[in-house]
């Protein structure tokens, strides 16, 4: 007898553990810990602070990890046996998962957000909703003209 565990894919798990890390990000960025501009660092600077260094590090490792799955998914010929409309709704969601951890890194900020940073992200969720759109739109048609 298998397990619910055992049926899953990897990319399924990839989503659940990339899932969990954003989820641990977003009740870390909303809590009440110290700005990340409370201590008067650069950019540069909170990669080496003890006090940040893990969580930069880890929303780097989380970004490239689901914006590379995602990409993945969408480009590679050799998981053509995933069912497309499957593999889209998991490519978008690792997508979503990272713009989510982004915007997460915006709230760390602690109201000291760029309008330029507020600006990338509203046209990011804009574009990642219209591509999603299409992608399914153009299945769908897909699918009528070849049943």
């Amino acid at each position: 007898m298998t397990t619910d565990v055992q049926n899953l894919t990897v990319w399924q798990r990839l989503w659940f553990i990339c899932a969990g890390a954003t989820s641990v990000l977003v009740a870390t960025a909303v809590n009440e810990f110290p700005s990340l501009s409370t201590y008067q660092v650069t950019l540069i600077g909170w990669f080496f602070n003890p006090v940040y260094s893990g969580w930069i590090w880890a929303l780097l490792a989380l970004e490239i990890t689901c914006i590379g799955a995602g990409i993945t998914l969408l480009v590679r010929s050799n998981h053509r046996q995933i069912p497309i409309r499957s593999r889209i709704n998991q490519a978008f969601g690792f997508l979503a998962l990272a713009w989510i951890a982004g915007v997460v890194f915006f709230i760390r900020l602690s109201g000291e957000i760029p309008l330029l940073l507020l600006w990338f992200a509203t046209m990011t969720l804009i574009v990642l909703g219209t591509l999603y759109w299409l992608w399914r739109r153009r299945i769908e048609v897909k699918e009528e003209l070849f049943p």
